[in-house]
């Protein structure tokens, strides 16, 4: 099918002049379609993050940092994390980090990320100074009602020394929240039985997020769609998940499963965002898959609420619905398919399981390239936490048969690459120059994994190159 078939470029425009955005998974296909001004303009004028950083990443590709570097640099000095990353990594790419390191040291940490509005932190962490960063990345305290997980007096913050633990298991708790939720809450969408404003860390505070569901749940399909971009915006505001956020996937699971879902694989992707920790364009080996930040650091949503907590509910939530989700496997759009399927992929311990298992069937019988790619993907990334050995034997098995698919065979191999610590083959490496050709780059780029970590070239060369692409030991 051609790309002028799925995005009807003159209506965008129409809408972007009329003040309206560009729904996020609209943006990789208008920039195929050379549309960059739109995109760019998009950017500027309605600080669209998505459209920036795809952008970005486009200028890199080109070897446009500079170009790229000014497109990011105002969603940097705001502080928005997944920008102060993007930045850095152009800086690197650049090779810019010289030059902008050279007047800075521990000492003066504080003083500097003020005047330049933090968008030097992560070139820090990247420096290695990771630990003298994190009292300016915290947020600050305010004087406003809070709920306690904030903290007061005798009561720790989540956040603080101790708050974990002290709130854990509590109402203050959004695991604790979500698994006490009753199936009559969510197959009845009663969302006054729901605590959204004890977890309201949205960008507009007081959002009616139960009335954005609402709309998209019985709305028309106009409405329905400024809806999804709204509460898009307020619980997973750039990329970024939130706990508010988690207490939606339950209800954002059955709008997606409700016969004649008005864009159901962006409700799928909106799912799978928020059972993700900020990627931030990790392509490594240990981040590629990764779902959950590591144990050992503490992630921080722009609410000052704990994000490992947010994704943890997010995924037990998606977890407590597979059934309702499973079946979207086999819907005729492709497109849901693909978004179905890295929802799954998020489930916890879904590896050696009953999900794994029909996610190996669909596979068997799936005829959309991109879909057979994400289906490869998701089985690895099931297989991470735990690290499966058949799944890693499969996917040696799959990488080194040269009668599959190069979709298949490209997306086994990175996912192998992800599940083990061996250095890159000679045969993986004769491969990689063989099988990975425009075509396929055009392909893979536009599934989510790999849209996520700036392409596939990008991925294939942090990962065969780890000590020329350090990605930061601290990162979550």
């Amino acid at each position: 099918m051609n790309m002028d078939d799925l995005v009807d470029t003159d209506d965008l425009w129409q809408r972007v002049q009329a003040g309206e955005g560009i729904p996020p998974h609209t943006v990789g296909a208008l920039l195929e379609l050379g549309e960059m001004d739109l995109v760019l303009q998009v950017a500027r004028e309605q600080g669209d993050w998505f459209c920036a950083q795809a952008a970005a990443h486009e200028l890199c590709e080109a070897g446009e940092f500079e170009w790229a570097w000014t497109v990011l640099l105002p969603f940097a000095e705001a502080g928005l994390p997944d920008a102060l990353r993007t930045a850095a990594d152009i800086l690197l790419r650049w090779r810019r980090t010289d030059e902008e390191l050279t007047p800075l040291h521990p000492g003066e940490m504080a003083q500097e990320l003020d005047r330049a509005g933090r968008t030097l932190a992560q070139l820090l962490v990247q420096a290695g100074w990771a630990q003298d960063t994190i009292d300016s990345l915290l947020p600050d305290d305010n004087d406003q009602a809070h709920p306690s997980w904030r903290g007061g007096a005798g009561v720790p913050a989540v956040t603080d020394e101790g708050g974990k633990d002290f709130h854990a298991g509590t109402e203050e708790d959004v695991r604790f929240v979500m698994a006490r939720m009753p199936a009559e809450v969510k197959d009845g969408f009663r969302y006054d039985a729901v605590p959204w404003r004890h977890f309201d860390g949205a960008p507009e505070p007081g959002t009616d997020v139960p009335g954005l569901l609402e709309t998209m749940r019985s709305g028309e399909p106009e409405a329905a769609d400024r809806a999804l971009g709204t509460l898009w915006h307020n619980v997973c505001h750039q990329g970024c998940p939130t706990a508010l956020g988690a207490l939606t996937v339950p209800f954002l699971a059955r709008i997606a499963a409700r016969p004649g879902c008005h864009r159901r694989a962006d409700v799928l992707h909106l799912m799978a965002a928020l059972a993700r920790r900020s990627h931030f364009g990790d392509s490594s080996r240990t981040g590629l898959l990764r779902a959950a930040a590591s144990d050992t650091v503490i992630v921080i949503e722009a609410s000052g609420y704990l994000a490992n907590w947010a994704v943890q509910a997010a995924r037990e939530a998606l977890a407590a619905d597979v059934d309702l989700l499973l079946p979207l496997l086999d819907d005729p759009d492709p497109e849901v398919r693909r978004a179905v399927t890295q929802a799954l992929a998020a489930v916890p311990g879904g590896g050696t399981g009953h999900l794994s298992a029909t996610l190996h069937a669909r596979l068997a019988t799936e005829h959309d390239p991109a879909a057979r790619a994400c289906l490869v993907l998701a089985i690895g990334q099931l297989a991470w936490e735990h690290r499966d050995l058949a799944t890693i034997d499969l996917m040696l098995t799959w990488w080194q048969d040269p009668a599959r698919p190069a979709e298949i065979r490209i997306s086994a191999a990175l996912a192998w690459l992800c599940l083990v610590d061996d250095p890159v083959p000679d045969d993986l490496n004769t491969l990689f120059d063989e099988a990975v050709t425009d075509d396929l780059v055009t392909l893979l780029d536009s599934i989510a994994w790999l849209y996520d970590a700036d392409g596939l070239r990008r991925c294939i060369e942090v990962m065969s190159n780890p000590d020329d692409c350090p990605w930061p030991a601290s990162a979550p």
